[in-house]
């Protein structure tokens, strides 16, 4: 009686998964849908967009606004014509939707239209040409919760290929490698064990190859880097972390280098005097004296980062591409700012 009862519970167990599974598919390819729709429609006007995807109470992580639906969608109204597009706001490029699904990236977008998405149960990973963002999204596929981080990206890496089943293997060998670098002070053999020889990298200042990997995860542990992974996004062959780097920063990060007419952020601002003295406004020193942003991470020393890894049949890493942003103890203005972790 116990064996029949055993093999019946385990049959239901094993059916009600198999239809769990199943279910989250479309799910997640509704959510994706609606994330690259939420992403590459700003430039034909926010509001709508916001009021379709985005529920009223949604909670915002990023350090540059407010909780609720109308602080982002205020945010980014204002930021749109500006950051969006260097063009000036005209909307996606042509392809936007293939480049998203893996096809080779549109150019002419301010580096801001969604490059790729990857997608693990209510959570969808949106990697730009110079920012990462995280999604949650709720059962009616609008989305509740967001994290976003700016930072150049080198060079843009396509989306999830192949078939799934290899999640679970990714996932583990990727959290696996930097659980395993805490404890390390030479990243060979870690490398050596995670990561394939022939590593194609994205990112410039880290050299190619295996070698080249370990050499620079070796010199970053010896100035103080500690990767804390805080969520994991996996779907077919490709894995992309968030989380936080303990390595300090050597030069005091405030939003001024960003945002000279020469930086990164300038650029993509169109290098306009007007708007860089609006945007850097908010990240100005007098900012830090007001009650502003109250994040955990507000005044501590490190970076965030954005990680996107693909992974051979092997399960080892052959591509690598990053953002890492430091925190910003000058983003907080006015008491504009949340007190939630960036994470």
């Amino acid at each position: 009686m116990s064996s029949q009862f055993t093999s019946r519970a385990g049959a239901l167990i094993a059916l009600s998964l198999a239809s769990t599974l199943a279910a989250a598919g479309p799910e997640q390819e509704r959510n994706k849908e609606n994330a690259l729709a939420f992403f590459n429609g700003w430039g034909s006007g926010v509001q709508p967009l916001f009021e379709k995807y985005v529920v009223p109470e949604m909670k915002q992580h990023s350090a540059a606004m407010k909780d609720g639906r109308q602080a982002y969608s205020d945010f980014i109204g204002t930021m749109d014509a500006m950051t969006r597009r260097t063009g000036g706001g005209k909307g996606p490029p042509p392809g936007g939707a293939g480049d998203a699904r893996g096809g080779p990236p549109s150019g002419g977008d301010g580096g801001m239209t969604a490059r790729y998405l990857v997608a693990e149960n209510d959570l969808v990973a949106v990697l730009t040409g110079m920012a990462g963002d995280m999604l949650r999204f709720n059962k009616e596929g609008k989305i509740t919760e967001h994290w976003g981080f700016w930072q150049p990206a080198s060079n843009p890496i396509s989306g999830p290929t192949g078939a799934a089943g290899n999640e679970a293997r990714n996932r583990g060998n990727a959290t696996a490698l930097y659980a395993s670098l805490k404890k390390a002070a030479d990243a060979k053999p870690q490398v050596d064990k995670y990561v394939a020889p022939g590593l194609k990298q994205l990112v410039a200042g880290i050299p190619a190859g295996q070698d080249g990997f370990a050499t620079w995860l070796s010199d970053s542990l010896s100035k103080g880097a500690k990767w804390d992974v805080k969520h994991v996004v996996a779907e077919k062959d490709m894995v992309v972390l968030i989380g936080a780097n303990s390595q300090p920063v050597e030069k005091a990060a405030t939003l001024d280098p960003l945002l000279s007419a020469g930086g990164a952020m300038g650029a993509m601002l169109g290098n306009d005097p007007k708007t860089l003295e609006a945007v850097g406004s908010m990240g100005s020193p007098g900012c830090g004296n007001g009650p502003g942003f109250k994040s955990p991470e507000r005044g501590k020393d490190g970076r965030a980062f954005v990680i996107a890894l693909r992974f051979d049949a092997q399960g080892k890493i052959s591509e690598y591409w990053q953002i890492e942003q430091p925190f910003m103890a000058e983003w907080a203005c006015a008491g504009r700012w949340h007190a939630n972790s960036l994470f």
